[in-house]
């Protein structure tokens, strides 16, 4: 079944005056947004450089400190009391002096007296080793032990070992709670005789978001000989935080000349790659650059800002070095691999790796690890087990070679909070490629306009301090033959210089060289063990790799002051010493890269060895991961020839993300280009203003891995995290692929280059509601978008009447005025609009805009943070409800509907829902609440024994409001995380969504051998998606999550249909009738219920816009006058 439209367009986009807000607006402000403007500085809001601390109290590390005190008692006074042991000490909080935001943490501990300081095994944690008295002074000798720790597994090491010393691992902070200015008190029998300032610290090194901007605002300041650069990479999502960085370079005209070759290296690579070998770019200083997104993983941060610290100010480093492994080191590290862990080496790594660091020895070799079993980062005998070397070299001379890009963290919210999340509550670290929140987008955008020779984003807490480059699988867009050797090199080169230089973790993990384990049962001996692949593009790390960058997560073992003083700095200049001996080399690669991509060269054979399977066999997935086009006339090559993005109603149901799509390629650092005149490909004739993205580009690796179909990976158990990225099938917007060169010559002639970021916004700062048909009647909204439910709650919440279409062929669509359509929609929303006469639609008036209780989610904090909401997967909802402009509330029982990812135990308002829904108040749940347990019978879910998602084809065996829309815009995709189905269903339940039995388009599903073939033949044509409505219920369960990580947004529109769907009146929507003639202009199109009326004229059929009328419609909000420019397309072009 079709929709029908007729194709008289009409493009309305606002002209607005400068007083109209921007809040007031919804996805066309979305999209005319630029995140990448500074934010709001904290620098200067709380005073931070107090000079008068006597005391300070570090909670990661054991201290002995020598305090002194002023009293008014005399010394014969003091002795007396010493002798007496009358002399008592409290820590209490200095009430005059900020550390934090008390709204944000507004339960800090008042201290008290030492005694009731304690650790957590409730040992006291400030103890008086001896007091002595001198005039009327006391000196006090105080032992500090810190409260935050964690234990190993190994019950060979020593107890000095055993305990590590760390900041949790948690979000929100709590242990902030006993941090910041405190009064260290003497006493003598109850009466207080003096006081010194104190502070009460996570570690020395650790900065608050206060004391780290004012530092990085002191930056601007230097007027040493070197160049200091401090800006910003843009605003948070939440909050609008400015995100600063840090440059350091021998000199600014060293940056600039960088950039300058970027634009040589990506637009003429291979005179890059001539001028490189003949020496001209030997005086050349490249970029590394440095971050942080998980802020909870807090010694990144300050890590970052104390090497920064370093290459600002110190003139000389001295650096240990690993030559080689001892006889006795070469045998301890194959008795670990083969008696202790089990493991052994890839044949393909093997070639470039040498090893060093990964022996544990005697106090790290337990198998009880959180990174995968592979031991613990401890104390190891260097003597012993490795042949060393120490030099100096000088800064100055390494900033001949290269420059540093640091950005100590890209997520300032997350920071202020104390959590792995951004303040909308998602993993900025899933969400790289994703963009959907302000952090990722600004974070990427810098990133592509360094093309750096390494990204290195620091994280933690894997306790064997996990360095990359990943294992397999691996992406089949990244060039891997260009950047494998230096990639293992430099992961080598970060944590030998790491190690070797720090007094606590001499040891580290890196997966593709660590991760292959023995297994005698494989057939070859071996297979990956524990996934940490980059099949993934939504890793910081993973996502410049496919711009030639080598990218580097690395884990921290704990958060102290060892980490950030000594093992992230010390990592960083052995990782900048390497890029300085291998900067032409590093060049080269990525030139090369840049030159394949330019020429759309076809790399299959130089990469396919790289891709193995599950037991490392070269090459063995090479034919799934990269197949080639080798149709009639098609390339032969893995990569197509372009994608063709529609930007007109007509050839693309959702306008919104077709418009996001270009931003984000431009954003990005992508070309794209724009249709001049119209042009045909496939028999489709595309009109002027179609957006084209070439393969022909030195970024198409990355333009390919998001908007390409992506890899069906079957020979795995599962991966780290989701395979699906792929943008058109997660948006929902039309995309053509090309891969006829022929064909693609005659739509590159019709083209014009497109714009950089700040052209495009401009671009698209019209682009608006796409209108055609019947003017001054009623219009349908397509329901092809997100932006349609929010379009649709601004109608209703403005009073206006809205119609949701019940039969025919717009059911699931909505239907309104035309005069409301133009007030409220056309303007700031972007969806596709028709007029008609409404007279003969069916449909329901919407009663109103819905009231959503969300499930999930977290009791009130009482302690730390109080800005924490929920989960991940709480947040996901939350993002979803609100990006459709529904409203919230707390309130259970006044709730409309609810919905969400499954009820929370913590989350007393989750109660009195649960009651809401048996009492019949409408449920919608999705992913892990989908079983319905204590709240109705007869449902089973299964899911796969190995596998972690899909892009599956699906079916609709019956229709009604929640998928109709779906099926009539022949959308038969669904994404499918997690994979888990419904094995059984209620009696009387309506299955809504039904797996079709074909290949999935991209994802990773283990069917490599029978009882996984047998699984998924159950899983793929498995029901996931089901109503009920009996017995007083009234529910819809996807087994599924229809919102992870805010990126399958194509899925939200079951949200929106199923909660307008339960808010419809008894009352049919009154459409106008069509009057006996009606107007000329009136399209001559029959849209199924016979109420279109009139004739077109002379108009194109191609999209021609040559014959554009403009018109005015002065419209009142508020006070304000706005004006309303309409653009008329005629076109006359039936969409089937």
């Amino acid at each position: 079944m079709s929709k029908k439209f007729s194709v008289k367009i009409v493009v309305l986009a606002l002209i607005f005056t400068l007083v109209m807000p921007i809040g007031a607006f919804a996805s066309v402000a979305e999209l005319q947004e630029d995140t990448t403007t500074p934010g709001i500085s904290l620098a200067g809001k709380y005073k931070t450089d107090y000079d008068d601390i006597d005391f300070q109290y570090s909670i990661t590390e054991e201290a002995t400190h020598e305090v002194t005190i002023e009293t008014q008692k005399t010394e014969a006074e003091l002795k007396a009391a010493v002798e007496a042991q009358n002399i008592d000490f409290a820590l209490n909080r200095d009430e005059e002096r900020t550390y934090l935001d008390p709204a944000l943490y507004p339960y800090p501990s008042k201290g008290g007296p030492i005694s009731e300081w304690l650790d957590r095994d409730d040992q006291q944690a400030i103890r008086i080793e001896s007091i002595t008295v001198e005039g009327s002074n006391l000196k006090v000798k105080v032992n500090t032990f810190g409260t935050e720790y964690y234990y190993t597994a190994d019950e060979t090491a020593e107890n000095s070992v055993k305990k590590v010393y760390s900041i949790d691992h948690t979000n929100g902070g709590k242990w902030l709670d006993k941090c910041g200015y405190f009064d260290f008190v003497a006493s003598i029998g109850g009466e207080k005789v003096g006081s010194v300032h104190a502070k009460v610290v996570p570690y020395d090194s650790y900065r608050t978001p206060y004391e780290l901007f004012d530092e990085i605002e002191s930056l601007k300041a230097y007027k040493g000989n070197r160049h200091v650069e401090v800006g910003s990479i843009g605003h948070t999502s939440v909050d609008g935080y400015d995100t600063p960085y840090v440059i350091v370079a021998g000199d600014k005209a060293d940056v600039n000349n960088w950039l300058k070759y970027t634009e040589i290296s990506e637009t003429d690579p291979a005179k890059a790659i001539k001028d490189i070998k003949a020496g001209k770019y030997n005086d050349l200083k490249v970029p590394l650059y440095v971050s942080n997104c998980h802020t909870n993983e807090n010694s990144a941060i300050n890590g970052i800002m104390n090497f920064i610290e370093m290459l600002v100010n110190e003139e000389e480093i001295s650096l240990k070095t690993l030559e080689s492994y001892t006889d006795e080191g070469k045998a301890k590290l194959e008795d670990e691999k083969a008696n202790i862990f089990g493991t052994s080496i890839s044949e393909i790594y093997a070639r470039y790796a040498t090893e060093l660091g990964r022996l544990r020895g005697e106090n790290g070799d337990s198998l009880d690890n959180w990174g995968g079993g592979y031991g613990y980062s401890s104390v190891v005998d260097f003597d012993k087990y490795y042949n060393t070397s120490t030099d100096k070299f000088d800064v100055d001379a390494l900033l001949d070679d290269v420059f540093f890009v640091c950005v100590p963290t890209m997520n300032m919210e997350g920071y202020v909070q104390q959590t792995r999340a951004t303040g909308v509550g998602f993993d900025p670290n899933r969400d790289y490629a994703n963009q959907t929140m302000n952090e990722d987008a600004n974070a990427m955008a810098f990133m592509a306009k360094w093309n750096p020779m390494v990204y290195t984003e620091i994280h933690g807490r894997v306790e064997g301090m996990l360095i990359e480059p990943c294992g397999a699988p691996h992406n089949p867009n990244i060039e891997y033959d260009l950047i494998v050797e230096k990639f293992i090199e430099l992961g080598e080169a970060v944590g030998n210089a790491a190690i070797a230089n720090n007094e606590k973790f001499n040891s580290y993990e890196l997966p593709a060289r660590d991760y292959i384990e023995i297994d005698h049962n494989s057939p070859t001996g071996v297979q990956w063990g524990t996934p940490w692949d980059d099949l993934s593009t939504n890793f910081g790390s993973q996502f410049p790799v496919f711009y030639g960058t080598c990218g580097i997560t690395w884990e921290m073992p704990a958060y102290d002051d060892i980490t950030s003083e000594q093992v992230i700095p010390n990592g960083m200049f052995g990782q900048g010493r390497y890029v300085q001996e291998n900067k032409t080399d590093l060049l080269l690669s990525q030139a090369e890269l840049f030159l394949r991509g330019l020429t759309n060269a076809n790399s299959n054979d130089k990469v396919a060895e790289y891709y193995v399977d599950q037991y490392d066999q070269l090459g063995k997935q090479a034919d799934i991961m990269r197949p080639v086009n080798d149709g009639k006339g098609e390339n032969g090559n893995f990569y197509p020839e372009c994608f063709i993005i529609p930007m007109d109603k007509e050839n693309q149901k959702n306008l919104q993300d077709a418009a996001e799509a270009v931003k984000w390629i431009a954003r990005n650092d992508m070309k794209y280009k724009i249709a001049e005149k119209e042009f045909t490909y496939d028999g489709v004739t595309y009109p002027e203003g179609t957006v084209i993205a070439s393969m022909y580009q030195a970024k198409r690796s990355l333009l390919n891995a998001n908007f390409g179909p992506g890899s069906f990976v079957t020979v795995w158990k599962g991966l780290y995290s989701e395979a699906f990225s792929q943008h058109p099938y997660a948006r929902g917007f039309d995309i053509i692929t090309v891969t006829e060169p022929e064909e693609y010559k005659v739509i590159d002639a019709a083209c014009k280059d497109g714009y950089d970021y700040a052209g495009t916004l401009n671009y698209l700062s019209d682009f608006a509601s796409q209108f055609s048909g019947v003017e001054g009647a009623d219009v349908i909204i397509s329901n092809a978008s997100e932006d349609t439910a929010g379009a649709v709650n601004a109608l209703l919440k403005a009073g206006k009447t809205v119609g949701m279409i019940t039969e025919g062929d717009y059911m699931g669509d909505f239907i309104c005025s035309y005069d409301d359509f133009v007030e409220i929609v056309a303007s700031d929303y972007i969806v596709s609009a028709e007029g008609v006469y409404g007279a003969g639609i069916k449909a329901s008036v919407i009663e109103k805009s819905p009231s959503v209780y969300i499930v999930g989610g977290n009791a009130p904090a009482t302690a730390g943070n109080i800005e924490l909401k929920g989960g991940n997967s709480y947040c996901f909802d939350v993002y979803a409800i609100d990006h459709m402009g529904f409203n919230k509330t707390e309130e259970a029982t006044k709730a409309d509907a609810i919905v969400g990812n499954g009820f929370s135990r913590s989350k007393a308002n989750d109660t009195y829902a649960k009651q809401a829904v048996l009492e019949g108040t409408p449920y919608m749940v999705w992913g892990s609440g989908s079983n319905l347990s204590g709240i109705l019978g007869g449902v089973t879910k299964a899911s796969m024994s190995n596998g972690t998602d899909m892009l599956a084809y699906v079916k609709y065996p019956n229709v009604n409001l929640i998928n109709a829309n779906y099926e009539l815009d022949g959308d038969y995709q669904n994404y499918q995380y997690g994979t888990d189905y419904f094995a059984a269903i209620p009696e009387g339940a309506v299955a809504l969504v039904q797996n079709a039995g074909e290949t999935p388009i991209v994802g990773c599903v283990g069917i490599f051998d029978d009882a996984g073939k047998a699984d998924f033949e159950k899983y793929n044509n498995a029901v996931v998606a089901f109503e009920y409505q009996k017995d007083g219920l009234d529910i819809v369960s996807f087994a599924n999550s229809l919102v992870h990580k805010g990126h399958p947004q194509d899925e939200f529109k079951y949200i929106a249909n199923f909660l307008f769907s339960r808010v419809l009146a008894d009352e049919a929507y009154a459409g106008t009738v069509q009057p006996e003639t009606p107007p000329a202009t009136n399209p001559d199109t029959d849209n199924g219920n016979g109420n279109n009326g009139g004739t077109t004229g002379d108009v194109s059929k191609t999209g021609d816009n040559s014959n554009i009328a403009l018109w005015a419609i002065v419209l009142m909000a508020g006070a304000v006058g706005t004006t309303v420019v309409v653009v008329r397309r005629r076109n006359a072009v039936n969409r089937q």
